[in-house]
C-alpha cells in the first residue's frame, strides 16, 4: 500500500503568512476608522450637552426676568437640565456657561455650537 501524500509544509506557511498580512491590513485600515467614529461620537455628545445648557440658560433667564448680559451659575440652570444632572464633556473638556446672550462653550477644539 502506498502512503497518502502529505501537503507541502511550504504551502501551509505561505497561507499562514497571507492570512496574517490580511489581518494586519484589516487592523491598519479599521483602527483609525474606529478612532474617528469614537471621536465623532464624543463630539456629538458634547454638542448635545451644550444645546441642553443653552436651553436651560434661556429657561432660567425667562423665569427670572434676566437680560442677555446676565450669567447664570451651574446651580441656577441645573433644575432646567433633564434629570437635574451636571453635564460633563465626555471627552474630558470643561464647559463655560457664559452670558445668556452667548452660546456655551467647551474647552476642547471643535466641540462648539458655532
Amino acid at each position: 500500500m502506498s502512503e497518502p501524500k502529505k501537503k507541502s509544509s511550504g504551502k501551509k506557511i505561505i497561507v499562514k503568512v497571507v492570512v496574517c498580512l490580511l489581518f494586519g491590513l484589516g487592523l491598519a485600515v479599521g483602527i483609525p476608522k474606529l478612532i474617528q467614529a469614537r471621536q465623532a461620537g464624543l463630539r456629538a455628545a458634547c454638542m448635545n450637552h451644550l444645546i441642553q445648557i443653552d436651553g436651560a440658560k434661556h429657561q432660567w433667564a425667562l423665569e427670572h426676568k434676566k437680560t442677555d448680559a446676565d450669567v447664570p451659575t451651574r446651580e441656577d440652570i441645573k433644575p432646567y437640565i433633564v434629570g437635574s444632572i451636571e453635564l460633563k464633556c465626555p471627552a474630558g473638556g470643561s464647559y463655560t456657561i457664559g452670558k445668556i446672550g452667548e452660546l456655551p462653550s467647551c474647552s476642547i477644539t471643535n466641540h462648539s455650537l458655532q
